[in-house]
């Protein structure tokens, strides 16, 4: 999540998230772009849901942790943090979710 901090106003990609962009402009008018895009996004999904679920298996994480539900919001708050940051202008906005984020996380440890 500290790759994050602060993204909005220190983007490593010009333009903003790739598969955000191509979300929104494809997603009732250009078929096969909305199928490249969400393919893409179920690899995201795939790969964060990998990471818990690894988390879980080796006991780092709580062990009724659902790893897909949790990959999913995490990436959506991630995702809606970076275009509400971006849109209004405002770094404290994601910033603000990443801690939350955070928190979340930090409950997910097992102890």
């Amino acid at each position: 999540m500290s790759f994050y901090r602060n993204y909005t106003i220190k983007p490593n990609i010009d333009g903003g998230c790739p598969l955000l962009n191509t979300a929104i402009d494809a997603d009732d008018n250009i078929p096969f772009l909305k199928e490249k895009a969400n393919a893409a996004l179920e690899e995201m999904i795939e790969s964060l849901r990998y990471i818990i679920q690894k988390g879980i298996d080796k006991g780092e994480f709580i062990a009724d942790l659902q790893a897909e539900k949790q990959a999913e919001i995490f990436f959506a708050m991630l995702e809606g943090a970076i275009m509400m940051s971006k849109l209004s202008d405002n770094p404290k906005t994601l910033n603000r979710i990443l801690d939350a984020l955070r928190l979340q996380v930090e409950g997910w440890i097992a102890t």
